[in-house]
């Protein structure tokens, strides 16, 4: 159940930054688009076509934060020594999920890069927003 927690309060701190950066360099944010998106990697460019399957791209967004969030709970809970460093051991997470959703999206026949969407901010979002909370969250719950 920490892995699940961790993954989904990871999951909603990214979609603030996310979207906090996008509202500060674009001037706003098509928060129902931006979930077509996500559903679009799953089921393609149908979910483009209609603001219902943002719903769709809510749901995914979320469960693949919560699976990664269970991933890192699993590799801690053997690896202790992660407990001692949660900045760092999470930072390093952080980056290296980034790294392979990067993977994992490129291949997608729907591609969607906004100006805003900048490898750096992507690398904040992930290291900072997801991979650090994930690695304290962990950490504060092992410690109870």
């Amino acid at each position: 159940m920490t892995g699940v927690t961790a993954g989904l309060v990871g999951g909603v701190l990214i979609e603030a930054y996310s979207f906090a950066a996008i509202w500060v360099m674009a001037g706003g944010v098509d928060v129902v688009r931006e979930f077509q998106y996500t559903a679009a990697g799953l089921i393609g460019a149908t979910a483009l076509g209609d603001p219902v399957y943002a719903w769709l791209g809510v749901a995914v967004h979320f469960a693949i934060s919560a699976v990664w969030g269970i991933g890192y709970v699993y590799v801690a809970a053997r690896t202790p020594q992660l407990d001692g460093v949660p900045l760092i051991s999470g930072f390093i997470y952080g980056f290296a999920v980034y790294l392979l959703m990067l993977i994992l999206q490129f291949p997608s026949s729907v591609q969607h890069a906004p100006e805003f969407s900048t490898q750096g901010n992507g690398m904040i979002a992930y290291t900072f927003f997801f991979g650090i909370p994930i690695a304290l969250i962990a950490r504060a719950r092992r410690a109870t």
